[in-house]
């Protein structure tokens, strides 16, 4: 059994503010982490970002609307108390919803 890992660079453009937990600092310790010789097989891929078709089995258009609205033009954004937005938050949530559908498909395949 191969294991994967999808991945793209512009998912560190996710940057919430100093000291939050979800930080691009933490993404790039796991990807180098598994740049290790000892990781030399583990299959890679680029993510790419989802379709609206993928998008929409799971959530309703208005739902996608409203998050990709709240998006900043600079700064962040709340989304809730601990759910914060960047600039380029949502070309990075649709990175990562996009790995999810490649992961699904390596595996179906």
């Amino acid at each position: 059994m191969t294991t994967l890992l999808i991945t793209h660079t512009d998912c560190e453009q996710h940057a919430p503010p100093a000291r939050h937990p979800e930080s691009p600092a933490r993404l790039r310790a796991v990807v180098e982490a598994l740049s290790h010789n000892r990781f030399a097989d583990l299959h890679r891929l680029q993510a790419v970002p989802a379709a609206a078709e993928h998008l929409l089995r799971v959530h309703p258009q208005s739902h996608i609307d409203a998050v990709m609205a709240a998006v900043p033009a600079d700064g962040y954004t709340f989304v809730d108390e601990d759910t914060v937005m960047s600039r380029l938050t949502g070309h990075a949530a649709l990175l990562a919803a996009g790995a999810g559908v490649q992961a699904v498909e390596q595996v179906m395949s």
